[in-house]
């Protein structure tokens, strides 16, 4: 049984393409390479697809992966920690942190322990590529994460996999890593109370964020606190500013963030209404001067990772219960369950898209970022058993992990309620039946109701009458599946989904 229903977009949204393919299969991470190279972890593999959704190769891992990176020629970096040793490929490491290099095949390049740095043990949290194809490595070890004792070691790697420095955070929580062109490494993450980096210390009671940077020789040149409340609010470590992604695009960086308290970027005061969780996006220029900061608001929003494409927009997604703006955007979930988003900003800060995408079941997105075509790719999960459900024109079982597919295209370009809310009736409804689209506002003149699948392409154009307030949608030859509907006028674009089954 089908179980995705019609899903009304606000009329506030721009709505992006649907899922071009979903897959059950995937895990935390997802990385891009180029155009035609995407990578997750599934059940102990390491899977490559192409932009397609085919399958490129899979090879086995003992060890749990962290994070990823990939080129443009499809190489393939991943950290993490192994409690039994790693295995793949025919490289054997002993426990602990580990860095390992995969070819465009998915052989194994080469592989390297982090080992014990200071009497520690970390394991590889976070990765990144430099632009003469070293690798930066973000390994945290230490006591429980974001109270004091965490430590950060932020390690420099040849193309060849040479170790060629390591420098210590003391006292931070390092989430997110990345290079720009000039070869800066930016750091960012969490502390508790005090962090340390190198002979720059920050300092404020309770749970804190921060930012850092350091040369490519990896002399520190400057970090940055995000101020949470002082110690008059009880400690909760959800309430820690989290920093969920940092991407470079030239010389400037993007960095997202969670947050579900009131917190201080650098003067610009991000305050979380009734202390639900949020999200914000930050442009800092080549200086690490802070251009713009955008909010994503609502009910319970939380961020789950950041891609910046060739062009230097900014992709975020997550999930939300109720509602999500993302500045003039916003979107509603019809009832109280976990729903998925994504949404893309401009290099200027504009929001140009918001997607809202529901599957009639709790679900939640582990990770997301875009590919230099500006094709998005998310994996999450939804919950439940038995059954399917539908993510675009493709079905999964209920109670799956997914990787899918995004397209680039917008299928709504203006913010207009021309018509005033949607309803479709009967909904599901099955090919050749007569399904009618219902409005509010009495359609004028040149309204039209076009037919789309998954991919945005346009099916079936129909006319519609002027001074009408509803249309039977021709459904005749469709086969069973998801599509778009688009009422189109002169006052704007609005969008929903129908579902044949």
């Amino acid at each position: 049984m089908l179980l995705a229903g019609l899903l009304p977009l606000s009329p506030d949204v721009r709505a992006q393409s649907g899922p071009a393919w979903a897959r059950p299969i995937g895990g935390a991470r997802v990385a891009t390479g180029g155009t035609d190279y995407v990578y997750t972890v599934d059940n102990g593999n390491v899977v490559a697809f192409t932009a397609q959704g085919r399958q490129r190769w899979t090879q086995p891992m003992t060890g749990g992966i962290n994070a990823m990176a990939a080129d443009a020629a499809g190489n393939l970096w991943v950290t993490g920690n192994s409690l039994n040793g790693l295995s793949t490929g025919g490289l054997t490491l002993p426990s602990g942190g580990f860095v390992v290099k995969y070819g465009p095949q998915g052989n194994v390049v080469w592989g390297r322990a982090i080992g014990a740095i200071q009497g520690l043990y970390p394991a590889g949290r976070s990765i990144a590529l430099g632009s003469g194809g070293e690798v930066y490595v973000a390994a945290v070890g230490g006591q429980f994460p974001n109270v004091a004792g965490a430590n950060t070691f932020l390690q420099k790697y040849s193309a060849a996999g040479t170790p060629e420095w390591t420098q210590l955070a003391a006292g931070a929580d390092a989430t997110a890593v990345t290079a720009d062109a000039n070869g800066n490494v930016w750091l960012g993450g969490s502390f508790h109370t005090t962090a340390r980096f190198g002979s720059i210390q920050l300092a404020r009671a309770w749970r804190n964020g921060f930012l850092a940077r350091y040369s490519a020789q990896g002399q520190v040149q400057w970090a940055k606190i995000f101020a949470a409340p002082g110690p008059n609010v009880p400690y909760v470590s959800s309430d820690i500013p989290s920093v969920r992604g940092l991407r470079a695009h030239g010389n400037a960086v993007y960095l997202a963030c969670g947050l579900s308290d009131t917190v201080d970027f650098e003067g610009t005061r991000v305050v979380a209404p009734n202390r639900s969780s949020h999200g914000v996006l930050i442009r800092y220029d080549a200086q690490g001067n802070q251009q713009w900061l955008r909010q994503l608001v609502g009910t319970s929003v939380f961020i789950s990772g950041l891609g910046v494409d060739a062009s230097g927009n900014a992709v975020v997604g997550g999930s939300f219960l109720g509602s999500l703006s993302a500045d003039q955007l916003s979107t509603t979930a019809p009832s109280l369950v976990s729903d998925l988003y994504v949404a893309r900003y401009s290099p200027q800060g504009s929001a140009q898209w918001l997607r809202h995408e529901r599957l009639a079941a709790n679900q939640g997105m582990n990770d997301v970022t875009t590919d230099a075509a500006g094709n998005v790719y998310a994996t999450g999960f939804s919950t439940g058993s038995g059954g399917t459900i539908a993510l675009g024109d493709t079905l999964l079982p209920a109670g799956t992990v997914f990787l899918v597919r995004f397209g680039s295209s917008v299928l709504s370009t203006k913010a207009a309620a021309a018509f005033g809310p949607l309803s479709l009736y009967p909904h599901p409804s099955r090919p050749g039946a007569a399904p009618q689209l219902n409005w509010a506002r009495p359609a004028v003149a040149g309204t039209k109701l076009v037919v789309l699948n998954a991919l945005g392409q346009v099916l079936r154009t129909q006319p519609v009458s002027v001074g009408s307030s509803s249309a039977v949608v021709a459904t005749a030859g469709l086969a069973p599946g998801s599509y778009l509907l688009q009422l189109r006028g002169v006052g704007g674009v609005q969008v929903c989904r129908l579902v044949l089954e």
